[in-house]
């Protein structure tokens, strides 16, 4: 599931924890409040997903279990908008283009 917002959000050349967390947030939350707890849980999600794959980690505390439920829900919502918005982002880079504009854009 983390690969799928990997596939969707990252551009080359940012980092992809950012990037992920960042664009869904921003697609997902309109709130800023709400953005940034969203971002700080796709960051935590992140950094246990490393674990494991990195560091032969496993899931091994309560936390670390509902955050798959919390990556289910934000891997689905997260392409229930996409596809929502196929004829707005008809690709990857007008995606990652739009997502720029919503971070460059004041409030």
């Amino acid at each position: 599931m983390v690969t799928c917002l990997e596939n969707c959000l990252t551009p080359g050349d940012s980092p992809i924890k950012a990037s992920i967390a960042e664009g869904c947030a921003i697609l997902l939350k309109k709130e800023l409040e709400d953005r940034l707890k969203l971002r700080e849980i796709i960051s935590d999600i992140y950094e246990t997903r490393s674990k494991i794959v990195h560091r032969g980690g496993s899931i091994a505390i309560e936390s670390e279990k509902s955050q798959l439920a919390d990556l289910r829900l934000i891997a689905q919502d997260l392409l229930a908008i996409l596809i929502s918005r196929i004829d707005e982002f008809g690709n990857k880079k007008d995606l990652l283009n739009w997502i720029l504009s919503q971070k460059l854009t004041s409030s």
